[in-house]
């Protein structure tokens, strides 16, 4: 109860039916009143009663519902914010079930969560930093809820018409709808499609929006209105945001000065650093995407073998990228023009094989670009201090890079005074400062600000990251178990077994160390010699090699999973994406640090290896499972 407030006391206008007003009873000088409010009304009410001011007849609000006719000629009118649309049907077309023509005016643009299919028909699309022309092709997007939105925005006025001419007849029924609705002021046309999810239903559930829940009260359904007006599944557009958390459809300004610089660079060199979380991947992939507008192909190096961008954790690898990537890592992995086996998501375990590894990942990106005007990105990981501050500068010095982007967090920032002294080959200058002909390397450092791609409570912790990572390699498309994969009958004397030398193994628990755990598969052209052991015992057990320079002298063809190993017809069975052309390549396996996701042990399997069901439930007994804490934001006191 409210101070000055009475109770009400509830009256029904007829009797045995359900209550639509409640009544209260003010008195006046010379006469009585009743009149039907609200609850919410009547307390008004008795506060003009107690105070004495003189109530205002509350107006009665008349709500006209469109016509049949007016929902299909406009369906949500003009938007502006972080979408600038204007959704009539006639720049919506629904073609069948599953597939829309969007007709963009002259900078109309379109935010969305979620994943579609594009395909440009008409006109010039920008598209994350990639500019996109007419093709037959059908670009994937993927932008779920933990991470950045899409925007699809108009690019400039087309020169020509729109000309249904240079289209198949496969396409016919399409053009024919475009060409009944198409404008003079149309400049772009794309028609959006529901694309067949080869991912995980854990992964999947990133692309769906949930309901709200009480605890959840920091998802984007809280943040932004939202709607889907392309009926696609999985797809909402973004209309406004509620509150600036983090930026809806970012493209900073900083990005587009930063490209504009190095693509007018011969032989550009760009080296990429900053902490962990300051948007060093996001940056990577947009000046990816813009590189490709001007250039058939682009090498990309990466050294985060936690968190890489096109292969699963666990590696370094070089790749020549020709086609745009839109989406989290795990939606475009590839397969790498040459990768190392580190074996753990950080370099702190082995840091000589993890720089000699990419020492041979340069050398080999130089003599296959040396007569090649090809741009190089360096993407680094996010270990900045002791150890991994060493690690750095030593990259710093075997790649010599033409520019070094740092994204800055806080008041850390590198400054060439501090890069003088342990890269002395290499003279680092600001952009705006003058430099003169020197035998030195010249690189220009540049400083960004760090951007938040997603909520704090959206946004996946690492481990959860790699997890996604491992299941869209394997192409696991379930969390059931590792018994949906391509799997092979491997002899234990065909192959060799190696540990590494940061995780040693003794002998006699070797098979078990291996058996449900991912591994390396390597091509090893290194020669050993033989100690102990007979030409009979060769033959009934595995062959193990002790190498420390193996991981980084030793190409890595792919990973595997080795499910089970059968100690009766001595082969190990192993499952792995790799065909069989690849398989040939392998002569190595190597065991690593490499986590495995636990469902892939327990879902659908009895008798799954290391893991119990009779145990005691409760994190009182200890049976809760642990996790690491280290990702939790602390707050001073």
């Amino acid at each position: 109860k409210k101070k000055g407030f009475v109770n009400l006391q509830n009256m029904r206008q007829n009797s045995g039916k359900k209550r639509k007003h409640e009544t209260i009873e003010t008195k006046k000088a010379g006469a009585d009143q009743q009149q039907p409010v609200s609850k919410r009304q009547g307390n008004t009410a008795r506060y003009f009663k107690q105070t004495g001011v003189s109530e205002k007849p509350v107006p009665t609000k008349t709500v006209v519902k469109p016509t049949a006719e007016e929902k299909n000629s406009v369906l949500y009118g003009q938007i502006q914010g972080a979408t600038q649309f204007n959704f009539t049907a006639s720049k919506v077309l629904y073609v069948s079930q599953g597939v829309t023509a969007v007709l963009f005016d002259e900078g109309e643009r379109v935010t969305f969560h979620g994943g579609v299919g594009m395909r440009v028909m008409y006109g010039r699309l920008g598209v994350f930093g990639c500019v996109l022309l007419p093709s037959p092709e059908v670009h994937q997007l993927f932008a779920p809820f933990n991470s950045h939105t899409l925007t699809l925005e108009a690019v400039g006025r087309p020169d020509e018409k729109f000309n249904p001419e240079f289209f198949s007849e496969e396409d016919a029924s399409l053009v024919s709808v475009i060409s009944e609705n198409i404008t003079s002021s149309t400049v772009a046309v794309v028609v959006l499609s529901s694309i067949s999810w080869s991912i995980s239903e854990e992964e999947l559930n990133l692309f769906r929006l949930r309901k709200k829940k009480k605890e959840d009260s920091q998802f984007t359904t809280n943040r932004v209105r939202h709607y889907n007006p392309f009926r696609i599944p999985n797809v909402i557009v973004i209309i406004e945001e509620y509150e600036r958390e983090y930026q809806i459809g970012f493209v900073p300004d900083q990005w587009f000065q930063l490209c504009q610089r190095a693509k007018e660079r011969q032989n550009l060199r760009m080296f990429v650093c900053g902490k962990k979380g300051t948007g060093k991947s996001t940056l990577c992939r947009f000046m990816l995407n813009y590189m490709l507008n001007f250039y058939p192909r682009v090498a990309f190096i990466e050294t985060d073998c936690g968190q890489p961008e096109f292969c699963p954790p666990g590696l370094v690898s070089l790749h020549f990228v020709d086609s745009p990537v839109f989406g989290p890592p795990f939606t475009h992995l590839r397969e790498p023009a040459l990768s190392y086996f580190i074996g753990s998501p950080t370099p702190k375990d082995d840091p000589e094989s993890y720089v000699g590894a990419i020492s041979n990942l340069i050398s080999y990106a130089d003599s296959t670009l040396r007569n090649e005007n090809v741009p190089v990105i360096f993407n680094t990981h996010g270990w900045l201090h002791g150890m991994g501050k060493l690690l750095m500068q030593d990259l710093l010095n075997k790649f010599k890079p033409t520019d070094l982007v740092q994204m800055r967090q806080g008041d850390y920032v590198i400054t060439p005074e501090a890069l003088s002294k342990p890269c002395p080959n290499i003279k680092f200058v600001y952009p705006s400062a003058e430099t003169k002909e020197t035998k030195e390397t010249v690189c220009y450092i540049h400083t960004l600000d760090e951007i938040n791609s997603a909520p704090p409570r959206l946004s996946k912790p690492p481990r959860e990251s790699r997890y996604h990572r491992i299941l869209s390699y394997f192409g696991v498309n379930s969390y059931q178990s590792i018994g949906n994969g391509m799997s092979y009958s491997v002899p234990w004397s065909s192959i060799r077994i190696a540990f590494l030398p940061a995780f040693p193994v003794a002998p006699s628990q070797a098979l078990y160390a291996l058996n449900g755990s991912i591994v390396g598969l390597l091509q090893d052209t290194n020669t050993y010699e033989k100690k102990g052991g007979s030409a009979e015992e060769s033959s009934l057990y595995p062959i193990f090699v002790a190498s420390p320079n193996l991981t980084h002298t030793s190409k890595c063809i792919g990973l595997g999973i080795i499910k089970s190993i059968d100690t009766f017809s001595r082969t190990f069975v192993i499952m792995t994406p790799l065909d069989q052309e690849h398989l040939k390549l392998v002569n190595t396996v190597v065991h690593g640090q490499i986590e495995m996701p636990s469902y892939f042990l327990y879902k659908e399997a009895s008798n799954a290896p290391y893991l119990t069901s009779d145990a005691l439930s409760g994190s009182e007994a200890g049976a809760r499972t642990q996790s690491t804490r280290n990702f939790v934001e602390r707050h001073n006191r």
